[in-house]
């Protein structure tokens, strides 16, 4: 956005001579685009504080939820059905091999069922959540950076006649180097017309 404004200012061809005024309302844009980062990153806080409060109603959720907790157990019985085609071995000892697996599960301890769970459950949310991140930060960005337009021309109507004056007068070095030759010339000047009016009286 400072870019744009740079360049449109900059691209004014009835200010091209007057740096000073380009450079004040490149100011008074600077300052609009401040104002919108403030307000975005003021934005993005409130809904990162939100999220730390986790609720969501996407069944998304519970479709990962469901799968992370069958996922290892898929993975050992599978293993076990292909090394079972592999080594043809009997239907009977690929059922017991899956019996152990299933048994092995649960004779684990309360604390590493419950950590796997929280695990389990952190993961599933941890996507539901990124997939509103990813959805929600950048129309929050888009919503603000709207504005631009609209709190660019009325901080530009705001801008006084004074405000304009002292950025197209010159620099008070310059004015006072102006000054001075001005009082050069009239002195110049002055001798000029002496010289001339003694000239007349000879003649």
């Amino acid at each position: 956005m400072e870019e744009a404004a740079h360049n449109f200012f900059q691209g004014i061809v009835t200010i091209a001579s007057l740096p000073t005024l380009t450079k004040f309302l490149f100011s008074q844009a600077s300052d609009v685009v401040q104002n919108i980062k403030e307000e975005a990153k003021d934005e993005l806080e409130k809904f990162i504080e939100r999220e730390r409060t986790p609720y969501t109603q996407n069944h998304y959720l519970f479709e990962n939820l469901s799968k992370l907790r069958t996922e290892s157990l898929m993975e050992e019985v599978l293993s076990s059905v292909h090394q079972h085609t592999d080594d043809n071995t009997s239907n009977s000892d690929l059922a017991s091999t899956i019996q152990l697996i299933f048994e092995r599960n649960q004779k684990r301890s309360i604390e590493e069922h419950m950590s796997e769970e929280m695990q389990n459950a952190l993961d599933a949310y941890g996507k539901v959540a990124y997939k509103r991140f990813v959805d929600i930060v950048p129309m929050i960005c888009v919503q603000i950076m709207q504005r631009f337009p609209k709190m660019l021309n009325d901080i530009l109507l705001d801008v006084t006649d004074s405000q304009i004056e002292e950025s197209v007068m010159a620099p008070s070095s310059a004015v006072k180097t102006m000054t001075a030759l001005q009082k050069e010339v009239e002195t110049l000047d002055t001798g000029i017309e002496t010289v001339r009016s003694l000239s007349r009286r000879d003649i």
